[in-house]
């Protein structure tokens, strides 16, 4: 059985590689890893427990890089927001041909949208709960 410690340092050796890995993508392969990360919100809760226990042990370098690849994965595509927790993607209906276009937004601007848009202008793709 292996000890806390040797299990925790592969944990964080795991997630240096990840970030590395992240890191030389192109832009249009972190578009894509941002639409593949935005649909596992499981997986992605359990980055953000991880975050906190390497806070606990003290490893704050990879906890900090790591919420710093989590930020840009899942800021707000209108403020840059990177609220995990109430970001979902919404559908758009932009003016005036009526197009729909999908947006990755925070709870902030998509209560923005539904306030003050058009009637029907923000079309819910359906929540994970």
């Amino acid at each position: 059985m292996k000890s806390l410690l040797k299990l925790m340092s592969e944990r964080i050796e795991h997630y240096w590689k990840l970030i590395d890995e992240y890191q030389k993508l192109t832009l249009d392969e972190k578009e894509k890893a941002k639409t593949e990360a935005r649909e596992n919100k499981e997986a992605l809760k359990l980055i953000l427990c991880d975050i906190a226990t390497l806070n606990e042990w003290g490893a704050i370098e990879t906890s900090e890089a790591l919420q710093e690849m989590l930020d840009d994965l899942l800021e707000c595509e209108n403020c840059q927001n990177s609220d995990f927790a109430g970001s979902e993607t919404v559908g758009l209906v932009s003016q005036p041909n009526r197009e729909v276009v999908e947006h990755w937004l925070c709870r902030n601007c998509i209560k923005y949208f539904e306030e003050n848009g058009a009637p029907g202008s923000v079309i819910r793709k359906g929540r994970d709960k």
